[in-house]
């Protein structure tokens, strides 16, 4: 991944702004012994004279405590423009409201707006494909090629082909983790042809299937990102 790294204070402060009047996902996260805790809060107030910024929880107030608890310093990682930056942690206030300091530098990521990480099996997820035709069902169980907060892709044979359509809406995209599962809607937006001469991930000639999740709920589209950043272990300054 390749990140553009802001330095400028002039810099710095358009784009505290930004996540802060535009309201966009961020969260704050550590290294704990079962993994990456990660929980979401928001940007409150830039206070700029005192070299401050204000969050808030949403939602789970006790896993930003957790978070927060014998933490001097702060990953604090915007989803919607895949932003990074580790400030440190002035104060706590009863009710988890928290105050850092105004980061040096922020790392923003070049390459586009959603983390899309290619699958290999030190990932550990698979897909189910659940089709509804009529009265009957078609299951299919993929091995993912690349996966993001927005979608994800796999490849299908010849045969397998006809059993998919662009534009489908699926009830039923099962991501299956190494301890849960989650089901998930989504929308075939592509289906093309994989030339396997000219790439390097497939043996024999086929057909890459692109899916758009289609999230009923807030909380799963949240799950949904949690599970994509806490692959990419490699997120860190």
């Amino acid at each position: 991944m390749k990140f553009e790294k802001i330095e400028s204070s002039q810099k710095i402060t358009e784009v505290l702004t930004t996540i802060k009047e535009s309201g966009l996902k961020t969260f704050i996260w550590k290294l704990g012994p079962n993994g990456k805790e990660i929980a979401e809060v928001r940007l409150q107030i830039i206070r700029k004279k005192r070299n401050e910024l204000v969050f808030i929880p949403v939602g789970n107030i006790f896993q930003v405590e957790k978070i927060l608890s014998g933490t001097e310093q702060i990953n604090i990682f915007i989803v919607d423009d895949v932003m990074l930056f580790q400030s440190q942690l002035i104060r706590v206030e009863m009710d988890y409201r928290f105050t850092v300091a105004i980061p040096e530098k922020i790392l923003l990521m070049e390459r586009r707006r959603s983390l899309r990480l290619q699958v290999d099996d030190s990932i550990g997820v698979k897909s189910k494909i659940v089709l509804e035709r009529g009265q009957f069902q078609k299951c299919f169980h993929k091995s993912i090629f690349d996966i993001s907060e927005k979608g994800l892709s796999f490849f299908i044979n010849n045969t397998e082909k006809k059993d998919f359509h662009q534009g489908e809406v699926i009830c039923h995209v099962e991501l299956i983790l190494p301890n849960e599962s989650i089901v998930i809607a989504g929308k075939i937006v592509n289906i093309s042809p994989v030339d396997s001469s000219l790439n390097p991930h497939v043996t024999y000639d086929c057909y890459k299937v692109g899916i758009e999740f289609i999230f009923e709920t807030n909380k799963l589209e949240l799950k949904v990102k949690e599970v994509i950043f806490s692959f990419h272990k490699e997120l860190s300054i």
